[in-house]
């Protein structure tokens, strides 16, 4: 059974997916629709997998940003020089 909760600010919908194969946390963040899931070990406490999605919050589980400057292409020098 699936939970989902709210956590930062502005919120974040993270779904708690317990599953009895699991041995670690695992956070990913869906390319298609954004849904973030943290997949957890069904004995772990939900305030332990709390705490393990709050640590990451910083930026893992944040949209990512476009970089600056635009796409790489044709005709744009190699920044390594190579």
């Amino acid at each position: 059974m699936d939970r989902t909760l709210e956590i930062g600010t502005p919120p974040l919908k993270i779904t708690l997916r317990r599953s009895a194969r699991a041995r670690r946390f695992s956070l990913r963040v869906s390319r298609a629709d954004g849904a973030v899931v943290l997949s957890l070990p069904r004995w772990t406490p939900e305030r332990e997998a709390l705490g393990f999605a709050l640590s990451q919050e910083s930026g893992s589980a944040r949209p990512c940003r476009p970089p600056r400057g635009g796409p790489a292409g044709a005709g744009v020098g190699d920044p390594a020089g190579g």
